[in-house]
C-alpha cells in the first residue's frame, strides 16, 4: 500500500520599496518601508492511489481570470496535474471521514448550489462553503439565469479579465468537476 505524501514551499514576494502602494482605496504612494514580507507558498498533496492537489496561496490583492488562467497551465505543465476544467472558479471536494464531506466553490455561490450539489453527489449531509477564492461574482445555477436579477447580472462584473455573462450549461459542468472529483477521492 502507497503512502500519503505531502510538500510545501514558500518564497519571499515582497516587492522592492518605492513601488505605488495598493490596497484601502485608491493608493498611489510609493512603498517607504515593509511591515511585513509578502509571501507566496505552494502545498502539494499526493493520496494513496497518486492522486495529486496542489494548492497556492500567494500573498497579493487580486489576480485577473487570464493571469489566473496562465498559471493553472503553467502549473499543469509543470506538475501534470490538471487544473479545473471548463468552469471559472475552482471547485473542490475535502473529505474529512467516510461519511462527512465538504465540497467548496470559489466566489460567492448562491443558496440554490447545495440541493444540487447533495443530488449530484447522492449525499444528504454534504456541507458546502462559498468565498474559497478571492471573486467578485456571484455563481448563479442554470434555473437563477432566465430570471436575470442581482446574482446573475447585476452584481457581476464582465470586463475583458472574465468571466463574461453565464449561459445555461453551468449546471451540467458543475456537476461534471464535482463527480470527476468524487472518483479522486
Amino acid at each position: 500500500m502507497r503512502t500519503a505524501k505531502a510538500g510545501w514551499a514558500q518564497f519571499d514576494s515582497t516587492p522592492p520599496l518605492g513601488l505605488p502602494m495598493g490596497g484601502r482605496g485608491p493608493r498611489f504612494s510609493p512603498g517607504s518601508e515593509v511591515l511585513d514580507p509578502l509571501v507566496a507558498q505552494a502545498v502539494v498533496i499526493e493520496d494513496q492511489k497518486g492522486y495529486r492537489t496542489v494548492w497556492i496561496s500567494i500573498d497579493m490583492i487580486g489576480m485577473t481570470w487570464h493571469v489566473t488562467s496562465r498559471l493553472r497551465c503553467e502549473l499543469a505543465s509543470i506538475t501534470g496535474i490538471p487544473p479545473a476544467r471548463f468552469l471559472p472558479w475552482a471547485v473542490g471536494l475535502i473529505r474529512l471521514t467516510g461519511e462527512h464531506t465538504i465540497a467548496w466553490l470559489g466566489n460567492e455561490v448562491v443558496a440554490e448550489w447545495l440541493p444540487l450539489l447533495r443530488s449530484y453527489l447522492n449525499d444528504p449531509d454534504l456541507i458546502a462553503w462559498g468565498y474559497c477564492q478571492d471573486g467578485r461574482n456571484y455563481m448563479p445555477t442554470d434555473a437563477l439565469i432566465p430570471e436575470g436579477g442581482y446574482e446573475v447580472d447585476r452584481a457581476n462584473a464582465y470586463t475583458k479579465a472574465g468571466p463574461g455573462p453565464f449561459q445555461i450549461g453551468i449546471d451540467e459542468v458543475t456537476k461534471m468537476a464535482f463527480l470527476e472529483l468524487t472518483e479522486r477521492l
